[in-house]
């Protein structure tokens, strides 16, 4: 078993800290990597910040299956109409994280 707690990125405070200036695509997009955002939503759990962390996990997912249609193209890129698509599926859950944050 690899301790995680030395990965960067993964821990609760590192989530709270990431995504208090910088949007959710950009937290996936570092943090998407061996699915390690799956580790910081335990973490955030493990903290007892569960609506985060559920705002966070749904996120996840919708990064991750992008994700594994973008990679799947020789070009891996999504179309503008995608990429769109994606921004849009993901922006209530970026709302709703700085909703959190906000208190």
């Amino acid at each position: 078993m690899i301790d995680e707690s030395w990965i960067k990125g993964v821990s609760a405070e590192d989530a709270r800290r990431v995504l208090s200036y910088k949007g959710l695509d950009w937290f996936l997009s570092e943090h998407g990597f061996e699915q390690r955002w799956k580790i910081c939503v335990r973490n955030l759990r493990a903290a007892g910040d569960h609506d985060f962390a559920s705002a966070l996990e749904a996120g996840g997912e919708i990064f991750d299956r992008w994700e594994a249609i973008r990679t799947s193209r020789d070009e891996g890129d999504l179309t503008q109409a995608e990429t769109n698509a994606y921004f849009a599926e993901l922006r209530p859950h970026e709302q709703r994280i700085k909703a959190i944050l906000k208190g």
